[in-house]
């Protein structure tokens, strides 16, 4: 559980509430769709993801970029996402 119910996001993948510093933000701006690190600041509409593989694919399966930016999601945005995740220390693939 969060410590701040106003830091609270929600999983696109799973649909579980967590602080927002636990789950990866996916953006999109004015310059397109991108993959927003904790130290950036990119305004505009976003849509967060646990470090899970499985809540990726999920989200994924359930177009749930595709609703939440309104618009059509490039392959290639998976495949990023994917390797960051791969990449990513708090990974728990299971």
């Amino acid at each position: 559980m969060a410590r701040n119910p106003k830091n609270t996001r929600m999983c696109a993948g799973c649909r579980t509430r967590c602080d927002k510093s636990q789950l990866v933000r996916v953006a999109r701006s004015a310059d397109g769709i991108k993959l927003a690190m904790v130290s950036d600041h990119v305004e505009g509409r976003s849509v967060y993801i646990c470090h899970s593989l499985k809540c990726l694919d999920l989200a994924s399966k359930r177009k749930s970029f595709a609703r939440s930016f309104k618009c059509e999601i490039a392959p290639e945005l998976h495949a990023v996402l994917e390797e960051y995740i791969k990449s990513s220390d708090r990974s728990d693939n299971a």
